[in-house]
């Protein structure tokens, strides 16, 4: 393709592929400038780059400048990209018809490998939990009407933090279900909240847990209230979106028929969202309006989830909800 006589002349052109698969030569500017210069005093014309310019004998077409090289083609070079380009065309043909032939020929099989795969999904599964439970120290939970675990780690942070320090956690079946932690900022109190339920959702999954002793009821469902971050997309600010996620706590939805209802007299048809079997998890209340009204409102809804007698766990910087 010519490369060699241009090193003749003491520059050298570099072969590049671009991804509509076109070979083009590159030049540096100043290796060639001068030829430029020739070819716009050959014609007169000072105000363009031109696209054809002989460089070491070889005539270049398709030639344009950036800003430190120069962009060109030969002859040769356009044959080759164009029979690549063909070349390419048949394989992507084949390709085509070998990956439809496959699929038809798979279809004919389709409900022994859904069955195939429906099988291997929980079996993935299992050895998931298999290989982490044994290489991270994990314990075997056991269910009880108590919440109770032993040196409990958070599953993800402790293994990035080397330095992370485990906690105890206690909760009573009749008693001791409502529990407020408080501290200061970066004390860990997120952190803690968020490993009980991890935990929770582990043990019910059929996982071990992160620590060296745990007791775990069954629970109906886990709530959270965790982000103090507004919906812009949904028109609500970060104390309307704290207001929705805690109404679908502790709201009564009537139902009928499995579907909500506005309005019913009958009291059997009431269905609450949370129940004294469920796990609610609450990082923060009443930071989206002023310290008085968010204290208030924190203590209501506080006396209504121990009316509710779920098993809650609620991190604050109301230190007087606690007392």
């Amino acid at each position: 393709m010519g490369l060699a006589s241009t090193e003749r002349l003491g520059y050298e052109a570099e072969l590049h592929l671009d991804s509509d698969r076109h070979y083009y030569l590159r030049f540096q500017w100043s290796d060639i400038e001068h030829l430029i210069l020739g070819a716009q005093r050959a014609t007169g014309r000072w105000d363009f780059v031109p696209s054809s310019v002989e460089i070491a004998g070889i005539n270049t077409i398709n030639g344009h400048r950036t800003k430190l090289h120069y962009h060109c083609q030969t002859r040769s070079l356009l044959e080759l990209s164009v029979t690549i380009q063909r070349q390419a065309d048949i394989v992507t043909a084949q390709s085509d018809e070998t990956v439809e032939s496959v699929k038809s020929r798979l279809l004919d099989h389709s409900e022994i490998l859904m069955g195939i795969s429906e099988a291997i999904g929980p079996l993935d599964m299992i050895c998931s939990f298999a290989r982490l439970s044994a290489s991270r120290n994990y314990v075997k939970p056991t269910l009880g009407s108590f919440l109770v675990h032993t040196a409990l780690r958070h599953p993800v942070l402790s293994v990035r933090d080397a330095m992370f320090v485990p906690n105890t956690v206690y909760s009573g079946d009749r008693n001791f279900r409502f529990h407020v932690i408080t501290g200061s900022n970066m004390s860990g109190k997120s952190t803690y909240i968020r490993a009980i339920a991890l935990a929770q959702i582990m043990a019910q999954m059929g996982c071990w847990v992160p620590a060296e002793a745990a007791t775990v009821p069954v629970c109906d469902g886990i709530f959270t209230r965790l982000s103090t971050e507004d919906k812009p997309e949904r028109n609500m600010g970060a104390f309307s979106v704290e207001m929705s996620e805690m109404n679908v706590i502790l709201r009564y939805a009537p139902m009928v028929n499995g579907r909500a209802c506005q309005r019913t007299n009958s009291p059997s048809l009431v269905f609450r969202q949370a129940t004294k079997k469920s796990l609610i998890i609450i990082d923060e209340l009443g930071r989206g309006t002023s310290p008085q009204e968010g204290q208030a409102l924190a203590l209501a809804m506080c006396e209504k989830m121990i009316e509710m007698r779920c098993r809650v766990f609620f991190a604050t910087h109301f230190v007087t909800v606690g007392e």
